[in-house]
């Protein structure tokens, strides 16, 4: 039992490094640094086209660049996106998944 939970838990660990999946979001690599792949997630409106002229809000996650993820603003960017704003919410190393601190990370 004990083998199997300590299984669990280092599987949860393995798998929040690797692409973050957020839903209705459009995955777009910018950047790799020291082997990390770094997306902007990217909410559009329904029927928006690359030529449109919308707002555009950027979300960072909070986490003081020791964790945090991505997925903390899903919901705000969905209901932007609803509403016909073009929502982003970004990627970036932080020291608990990527052994960096905040001066290597900007």
């Amino acid at each position: 039992m004990k083998t199997t939970f300590i299984t669990l838990i280092a599987l949860a660990f393995t798998a929040s490094a690797q692409l973050v999946k957020l839903e209705g979001a459009k995955a777009v690599q910018y950047k790799e640094a020291s082997g990390a792949k770094l997306f902007l997630h990217v909410f559009n409106p329904e029927g928006h086209k690359t030529t449109d002229a919308r707002p555009a809000i950027v979300f960072f996650f909070g986490g003081g660049w020791n964790g945090g993820t991505p997925k903390q603003f899903e919901p705000h960017c969905q209901y932007l996106a609803r509403r016909g704003m073009v929502a982003i919410t970004a990627e970036y190393r932080v020291k608990s998944r990527n052994k960096t601190s905040p001066f290597e990370c900007v």
